[in-house]
């Protein structure tokens, strides 16, 4: 089936994303805190909480070294906490350009706000790709949606700085190095449209997803109406039409319906060091085992559970780890 999100190949550091099943991403959650309280958080699930000391410095330079030697390209910086709080994130981008792979950090934004030089730190580096959380453009709700009160201070300042000059990769397809993210609910529906057309002006990547019922999401009804979403792609047709895209409105939005782009190219790394098939495997039963026992031995254990479980548990047209993750029944 042909994918019909234009997602993961948008910004700089995905494009190593391949067909072909074969590790070519490491994603990271490095820390065990955030400072917002977003609403549809994932990570408020008991499985996402970090029960053992953290990685350290050194242990990640090894296990970077090791994604070198096996044929990762990029190091992607996810999770359900806000990994540039961590105070060795930066020494970690540098690591990963001194080897010449790409990383991609999405983050809440606040970093440019708590820290006078990280714009400098980020984009002083040639493989640096960041995307920031924006769930509206309105004040009142991405603190509600945060549960932040300084989220919509924190924002205006980074898209102040972020849109000083618009940021491309030197790989020959010209990426973007900035994007943004927008998680969609019935509250900041009518808000996606503008933040998709602040992403086209400034050139940068854009991620929208749909809620996922997992964590926080689960205390409160986030998803929006049929009619919601109609009104949503009416709006965001007019945007497409201002600019000239060839493409559908809901070709903007992860509604997880899809088959997953990412899947099969990377392994999902906690902040301990323990690995899982992706972020939509977070029980203690999908772990693939430690990184002490090495990347060739983790990869082999998630190719047997795709030719295992997949092929006897999930359709090949929806995104295999968000039906785990929300359908327990499988």
């Amino acid at each position: 089936m042909v994918t019909l999100q234009h997602r993961f190949k948008s910004i700089q550091g995905l494009q190593v994303l391949q067909k072909e099943p074969q590790l070519r991403v490491l994603v990271l959650d490095i820390w065990n805190a955030c400072n917002y309280n977003c609403l549809y958080c994932y990570g408020k699930a008991d499985s996402f909480t970090s029960k053992n000391s953290l990685l350290t410095l050194k242990e990640y330079k090894q296990l970077f070294k090791d994604a070198k030697t096996f044929g990762v390209k990029t190091i992607w910086f996810l999770g359900g906490h806000e990994n540039s709080l961590n105070p060795i994130y930066f020494d970690l981008l540098k690591i990963i350009e001194d080897l010449e792979m790409f990383s991609v950090s999405f983050v809440n934004g606040s970093i440019f706000s708590l820290d006078a030089t990280a714009y400098q730190k980020i984009f002083s580096l040639q493989n640096s790709s960041i995307v920031i959380k924006i769930d509206s453009l309105n004040e009142q709700r991405q603190n509600f949606l945060t549960g932040n009160k300084n989220s919509a201070n924190y924002l205006k300042t980074a898209i102040v700085l972020l849109s000083q000059k618009s940021l491309l990769g030197t790989n020959s397809e010209q990426l973007p190095r900035i994007g943004i993210s927008t998680v969609l609910t019935r509250f900041n529906y009518l808000d996606i449209p503008q933040i998709f057309e602040l992403a086209l002006r400034n050139n940068w990547a854009y991620f929208c997803d749909g809620i996922l019922r997992s964590g926080q999401a689960n205390e409160i009804n986030l998803e929006p109406s049929k009619e919601q979403i109609d009104q949503l792609f009416q709006r965001l047709q007019t945007v497409i039409e201002k600019f000239h895209l060839k493409i559908l409105p809901k070709q903007v939005i992860n509604f997880y319906d899809q088959e997953c782009l990412i899947f099969d190219n990377y392994i999902f790394i906690t902040p301990e060091g323990l690995a899982l098939p992706c972020a939509g495997f977070p029980e203690q039963k999908d772990l693939l085992g430690h990184i002490n026992e090495g990347l060739d031995t983790l990869w082999q254990r998630k190719k047997n559970l795709i030719e295992k479980y997949y092929s006897l548990n999930c359709t090949n047209d929806k995104c295999p780890c968000r039906v785990h993750l929300e359908d327990k029944t499988i």
